[in-house]
Order: structure tokens, then sequence, then C-alpha cells
């Protein structure tokens, strides 16, 4: 699911690069036009909209419309990439009500959390931040000394905050995800 999460945010970056462009293009077009002589010096006149003209009222509505389209597309990427914030916040709330790790003098709060990994297979950074009360600064070297020793790998989606997986993990959901395909 998040494969095809980030496919479709690709997608949508794509789409509204594009639409910007040609929006973009198509206002440049018909407020200013192009010179026959081309984008030389001499393509400079002394009065372009004298000689282009005003814009009909077919041409006002199209260009409005495209621009229209562009702030859709980016409120609705906006408001995606907010509802999955949340939703990974609840999620982090959720990693710190279920679990309750024993601290003990010969266990580091990195081995707790290395831990808390092995339960969870992946981990928001708040709420390695929340259950251990630390900032975000520390949780970061954490997971990084996790990283370093090939016990996790940190990702860094496109909206949201960090989070640390148990290496192998996501190998084994996707295979999982394949064999469901093909049944």
């Amino acid at each position: 699911m998040e494969k095809k999460e980030v496919d479709r945010n690709k997608t949508l970056i794509i789409f509204a690069i594009l639409l910007i462009f040609i929006s973009a293009f198509h206002t440049y077009y018909n407020l200013v036009g192009f010179s026959p002589k081309g984008i030389s010096g001499e393509a400079i006149f002394e009065d372009l909209r004298e000689e282009k003209g005003p814009l009909s009222t077919k041409t006002k509505i199209i260009i409005a419309t495209e621009w229209l389209l562009v702030i859709l597309v980016m409120l609705y990427s906006l408001i995606k990439a907010k509802q999955k914030f949340q939703k990974d916040e609840k999620a982090s709330e959720t990693v710190i009500k279920n679990v309750h790790l024993v601290r003990s003098r010969n266990k580091t709060d990195i081995d707790l959390l290395y831990e808390l990994l092995l339960t969870k297979k992946s981990i928001p950074f708040p709420a390695i931040t929340k259950y251990f009360q630390v900032d975000k600064k520390i949780a970061m070297e954490w997971c990084q000394i996790l990283e370093e020793g090939n016990l996790g790998t940190i990702r860094y989606p496109t909206v949201g905050d960090p989070r640390i997986v148990l290496n192998g993990y996501e190998e084994k959901q996707n295979e999982a995800k394949q064999k469901e395909k093909t049944n």
C-alpha cells in the first residue's frame, strides 16, 4: 500500500508541475504573445498589449479555469498530506499505549528501543520521543545507532515525521503482498 501511495504522490506532483507549466505558458501567450521574429532582442516592442488586443471572454474563462485547477490540485495534495500526518500521529499514540517494556540496570534506552522495534516492526519518531521522554535529536541519534548496527532503517516520508523500520520487515511485507496478488 505504501508503494502505491508513493506512486500516487509522484504522479500527483508530476501532474501539478505539468499543469502549472501549461497554465503559465497559456497565460503568458494570451497576455503578451510571441513575436514572429522569435525571442531575440528584436522581439521587444513598445507596447505588446496594443498589438495583441484585449482578451476575449472565452480566453479569460479558460485561463481562470486552468489556474483554478492548479489551486484545487494543490489543495487536494495538502489535505491528503494532512490526513496522512494525522494518521501517523494516531499510530504513534497507539504504539505507546500498547507496549510496556521493563527497564533494568543492565539495559540502555537504545536496548529498549530495539526491543520495541522488534515488537512493533515500525515506529514513528514522535512515539519514540513520547515513550522515552526525549527530544527528537536524541531519538534521531538512537535510530542512527540502530541503523549503523544494521538493525533498522530510518525512513523519511514526503510528509510527516521519519520512522524507523526493522530491517527485513518491509521485504517480508512486500513478499506477502505479492503472494496475495498472485492468489
